[in-house]
């Protein structure tokens, strides 16, 4: 989110898109920004210049990529009906770390990544009700 306010304060609109499926890269977030004086041009641009998405790789393939199901089932199964802090330090790799967030925000629970190399883990919560938002 930093980027993104960095973008807006310089006078730019932007525009946060996830690359599929998302074992396509380690990094899946882009941004892609233009200044604001030509943003009605740039929506317009970007719309012929890229088309619809193509739906039939993205069905084929799944919005998971080629993670292994066993694994998606068994993270998922961790974060089923989850009611506190959780923290999942079983999860070394960087690609079992980015499917843990993936799958946590799906579930609408708040996830970050603590801790560095080998000692990196990855902590799921709720989202606490807002007493203002009722």
């Amino acid at each position: 989110m930093d980027r993104i306010y960095w973008i807006a304060e310089h006078q730019y609109d932007c525009r946060l898109v996830k690359l599929e499926p998302l074992t396509s890269t380690p990094k899946n977030d882009v941004l892609i920004a233009w200044p604001k004086e030509q943003s009605s041009e740039v929506h317009l641009d970007f719309a012929r210049a890229h088309g619809p998405m193509d739906l039939e790789l993205y069905e084929s393939q799944g919005p998971l990529g080629d993670f292994p199901s066993w694994l998606v089932e068994e993270i998922s199964s961790k974060l089923r009906g989850l009611e506190g802090e959780l923290t999942l330090d079983q999860y070394k790799g960087s690609r079992e770390r980015k499917l843990v967030h993936v799958l946590a925000g799906q579930m609408g629970y708040k996830h970050r990544s603590t801790g560095t190399g080998a000692r990196r883990t990855v902590t799921v919560s709720p989202v606490a009700n807002d007493p203002d938002s009722s």
